[in-house]
């Protein structure tokens, strides 16, 4: 009875070592033939290229690679105190970067959605999924005048550059701001814009808040000077008290400027019609004389001694 049992469990023994064996030879084969295929490592690209430019290679199926679009603005034109925004159309931009950089001193102002700068009145920004990016300049001073850098950070970047021009026109109605004038008396004021864009959008001429005259390019009745000076008059015949009040004349692309006409119904006291410059011009005339009299007292003086 002990040998019969002796007998059966070496058979159970020797059954599972039989499989054991079978399973290490299977796995030595296995192994013994991954070793001898080729092993492929995947190295992916630090972005994605999706474009309107494709790629190809002997490897890969053709790919797109980012760009700038040609639709984005290299000039752009802004009054001093205005907002401008400098904008950059990037297509297929897949994980690459946007950056933005002000030449001027080389500093980097933006990369994609942060702003890189303490100036409180740049920032960065940015539609999600458009291909929109932009540089907003709040509250734009003379300084911000210059070239500013679009850049699509890849491998080999791509650039644009977007020429900011910051304009600090000057607009005046000739004349004292103050202006009176009797009844029946024609009133002829006289606007000029200087140092502002040759081609202003519109130029509006109102009384007391009502449009009297408005002017556009398209109109040709806007003139302009070999210095840019842009000049544009208003004539009212036949005043009546009516016709005083506040002028303004209101440039699509400057400052606003305005007087005040009083017209009289009687004859203008003397004090009136010298206002203006002709009140600063008695004022200078009486500065001069008080000085040329002083100097020829103390030269008579000099003269007995």
């Amino acid at each position: 009875k002990i040998i019969t049992n002796q007998i059966k469990t070496m058979r159970f023994f020797g059954s599972h070592l039989f499989f054991l064996t079978l399973w290490i030879i299977e796995v030595s084969l296995k192994e013994e033939k991954a070793e001898k295929e080729p092993h492929f490592i995947v190295d992916l690209p630090p972005y994605t290229e999706p474009s309107n430019h494709l790629t190809s290679s002997t490897d890969s199926t053709p790919t797109r690679k980012p760009m700038i679009d040609a639709s984005t603005p290299t000039n752009v034109t802004v009054i001093k105190g205005k907002t401008a925004i400098l904008a950059c159309v990037v297509r297929n931009l897949g994980t690459a970067s946007v950056s933005w950089l002000r030449l001027r001193d080389i500093s980097l102002m933006a990369l994609n959605e942060i702003t890189n700068t303490k100036d409180k009145r740049i920032q960065a920004i940015h539609i999600p999924k458009s291909d929109r990016w932009a540089l907003r300049i709040q509250e734009t001073k003379l300084s911000d005048d210059g070239i500013y850098e679009c850049q699509v950070t890849t491998p080999k970047p791509t650039i644009k550059l977007i020429n900011l021009r910051v304009l600090d026109p000057e607009t005046k109605i000739l004349g004292p701001v103050e202006v009176f004038l009797n009844k029946g008396s024609t009133l002829n004021l006289t606007c000029t814009i200087k140092q502002g864009p040759k081609k202003q959008p519109f130029i509006l001429w109102s009384h007391n808040s009502k449009m009297l005259k408005y002017l556009s390019p398209e109109d040709g009745v806007l003139n302009v000077d070999k210095n840019g000076v842009i000049t544009t008059q208003i004539i009212v015949e036949e005043t009546d008290v009516q016709h005083s009040g506040e002028y303004r004349c209101e440039p699509g692309a400057a400052p606003a400027y305005h007087v005040n006409v009083h017209v009289l119904s009687g004859k203008l006291p003397a004090a009136m019609q010298k206002a203006g410059a002709q009140i600063k011009l008695d004022f200078y005339l009486t500065v001069f004389m008080v000085i040329l009299n002083t100097f020829r007292f103390l030269q008579g003086r000099l003269y007995h001694k």
